[in-house]
């Protein structure tokens, strides 16, 4: 009961106006609002969903407390320092091509940006975060199973739980 009062307070609150400085009550408002982050590279997507609530007024984005401030007035957000073989990119893809995706990248992205360091041309992330070229990717799991299959076969029993050991990372 408690609960459901707070929540009337509060909605009625928002309904009255009861919005931060710089922001107005909307319905039906964006799910994608401009953000200090972003303003400059608007997501190109958006979900279609109503966001009840509080949003910007116009002409002004969300700060990281989520106060809405004149684009002038976010603090300079320096790039940040990407790794070697690898470059700082404020709008790039959401669905990097990996060491375990290259043979097979996706064909479908959300088109959300994504902001940070992504891989030069030609290089692709690994699992430890890196950005190698395919052919330096570590074996896939399947890979060193099929490859251990074939050693397998004229290996002993003592060899076989040594190689079983260390694809799984268990102590013998």
């Amino acid at each position: 009961m408690r609960f459901l009062v707070l929540f009337s307070l509060v909605a009625g609150a928002f309904a009255l106006g009861g919005c931060p400085i710089n922001q107005h009550y909307e319905s039906c408002g964006t799910a994608c609002p401009l953000t200090c982050d972003n303003y400059k590279n608007p997501s190109r997507v958006c979900v279609l969903m109503c966001v009840r609530g509080c949003h910007c007024d116009a002409g002004y984005v969300k700060d990281a407390d989520g106060m809405c401030v004149l684009p002038e007035n976010c603090p300079n957000r320096a790039p940040e320092t990407c790794g070697e073989n690898e470059h700082y990119n404020p709008c790039g893809t959401d669905c990097p091509v990996t060491c375990d995706n290259y043979e097979n990248p996706p064909v479908v992205c959300n088109f959300m940006c994504r902001i940070g360091c992504e891989c030069d041309k030609g290089f692709v992330r690994s699992p430890d975060g890196r950005c190698l070229l395919p052919e330096d990717c570590p074996l896939r799991t399947s890979e060193k199973i099929a490859k251990m299959n074939s050693t397998l076969e004229c290996a002993s029993i003592q060899d076989r739980s040594r190689m079983l050991a260390e694809l799984y990372k268990i102590k013998v």
